[in-house]
């Protein structure tokens, strides 16, 4: 009995000594298992800055889950890929360049009536999966589940369902079959610019309408293990104008009201917590609109210029360096309060 009782005081020393050990090594070092991207629009670009960033950090090697939307789960798939800054960058800026995306001829309009959106996301996605050919040449078109196989990584893309009008994420858990490139490009559809996304009989468009920040997915895992990027800007004060109504001006002032949509969900429904401190949100964003949508008599453009691509990586890479000197503090504060409660045991 007594030979018993000396083996488990040396068993709980020897637990005490690891625990302590284990904790004291990793005072500071973050193990980062699941990200949250909100949507952004073309405001995502700084996205590729704080992945920059996290890349020379090596915080995203131990990835399993991403939940996203819109912008947002573009880059999530960026990440999902395995693809460089390198190639990410040359995405982005080719996707500038792209006339069939970002240059809407006059000649267009009808396509609102006939096609429900001025262009296809489509496009877009097309500038991954050209990039994807080179790098992945066997790769055509993956599921939820063959993604997870693959890659290691479980992706929740947020959407909204117009059938429906309710918020759908698509997921390994409930649409394992379904195509991870088509739920993105509904992720990221937004009305009137884009056709809606057909989806097993339903349509669908950008789930800002409806879960702009899907964080709740992992409301059973600890904080410390996530990072929730919230890309917002406060909405500036409204200057009425006395511009003519026709179908330019209510399609830019739908994109403004998109955005409102945006930042009254961030802000309102989801950082009225005490997590706040634990969330990525770039607080000195320059760029006025998500979507810099301009029109004139040759037709719409989406108009991003270099020099703002360039801004923008810049200041998500510094706004990241910052953020996770802030997350190494918190979560060496939060084990020396465990080190103290090993201590008083």
């Amino acid at each position: 009995m007594n030979e018993m009782n000396v083996y488990k005081q040396n068993l709980q020393s020897y637990n005490y000594i690891y625990t302590y050990i284990y904790i004291y090594l990793g005072m500071d070092k973050l193990n980062i298992t699941h990200l949250v991207l909100s949507g952004g629009g073309m405001r995502g670009v700084i996205f590729i800055g704080a992945l920059r960033y996290l890349y020379i950090e090596g915080v995203l090697k131990n990835i399993t889950h991403i939940s996203a939307n819109s912008i947002g789960s573009f880059v999530a798939l960026f990440i999902t890929f395995r693809l460089t800054i390198e190639e990410i960058e040359e995405i982005i800026y080719n996707s500038k360049d792209d006339k069939e995306l970002c240059v809407i001829p006059t000649k267009n309009y009808y396509r609102i009536i006939s096609k429900l959106g001025l262009c296809s996301i489509k496009n877009f996605m097309e500038h991954l999966r050209r990039r994807l050919r080179i790098k992945y040449p066997d790769i055509d078109d993956l599921t939820f589940k063959e993604v997870s196989q693959r890659f290691g990584v479980n992706l929740y893309f947020s959407t909204t369902n117009i059938n429906r009008c309710e918020n759908r994420i698509f997921s390994i858990e409930d649409t394992p079959d379904v195509s991870v490139f088509t739920a993105c490009e509904a992720s990221m559809s937004i009305p009137l610019i884009f056709t809606p996304i057909l989806i097993d009989g339903e349509y669908y468009y950008d789930g800002a309408f409806s879960n702009n920040f899907p964080i709740k997915i992992f409301s059973n895992i600890s904080k410390e293990n996530i990072i929730a990027m919230i890309l917002y800007k406060e909405r500036d004060e409204y200057v009425p104008t006395n511009t003519k109504i026709n179908i330019f001006y209510i399609l830019r002032q739908i994109c403004k009201m998109f955005e409102i949509l945006r930042v009254r969900q961030v802000t309102i429904n989801e950082l009225k917590n005490d997590d706040k401190d634990y969330y990525f949100m770039p607080r000195n964003i320059t760029m006025q609109h998500s979507m810099n949508i301009i029109v004139n008599r040759k037709g719409v453009r989406l108009d991003l210029s270099n020099q703002q691509i360039d801004e923008m990586i810049l200041y998500g890479f510094s706004s990241m360096a910052e953020y996770i000197d802030r997350r190494k503090e918190l979560l060496y504060a939060k084990n020396k309060e465990r080190l103290a409660g090993l201590d008083e045991t």
